[in-house]
């Protein structure tokens, strides 16, 4: 096999797992957004409490559910 079937063979074989990856992060990121957002605390109350930062963590959510559904 040459050079670039063998570099084919491996881009093909490896891509779902770099769409996994993706994911993985995504969803590792709104862990820790969600983390942060319930223990800072702004204005005598924890950021999670207010609509902003919530819209933030459901656009977060949302985007790693539709990839975890592309996968």
């Amino acid at each position: 096999a040459t050079e670039f079937s063998r570099a084919n063979e491996l881009l093909r074989d490896s891509r779902a797992w770099v769409g996994w990856q993706a994911a993985g992060i995504q969803l590792a990121t709104f862990d820790i957004a969600r983390a942060y957002a319930l223990e800072r605390k702004q204005f005598g109350k924890e950021l999670a409490r207010f609509q902003l930062v919530q819209q933030q963590l459901a656009d977060i959510l949302g985007n790693a559910n539709a990839s975890l559904s592309m996968m």
